[in-house]
């Protein structure tokens, strides 16, 4: 198998999908993120699943997804939006999304 790597030949950590939702889901419960009261919000949120996948000699995955792909661009974006702004070599502050 290969890894991908950055400009300089390094290793580059791939961002996996559930990082990014984990990490919404830690700063709406520590109420550090304020959404947009809107019945498409709350929709998009409520659309997104989880599950354990165990396979017989294999490490249980956590796989995040959404029946309808359509219901859960809105969570997409909220989710990728919510990680840059959680980094902490960009200083940026969001008003409202």
């Amino acid at each position: 198998s290969s890894r991908a790597l950055d400009h300089r030949g390094e290793r580059k950590r791939v961002l996996l999908k559930e990082d990014m939702y984990l990490n919404l889901l830690s700063l709406m419960e520590k109420d550090w993120i304020k959404l947009l009261n809107d019945e498409e919000v709350r929709l998009s949120l409520r659309s997104v699943q989880y599950e354990y996948v165990r396979k017989q000699g294999m490490p249980t995955k956590f796989r995040i997804f959404s029946t309808k792909h359509k219901d859960s661009d809105i969570v997409e974006g909220l989710v990728r939006a919510a990680w840059l702004a959680n980094q902490k070599h960009i200083n940026i502050s969001i008003d409202y999304v």
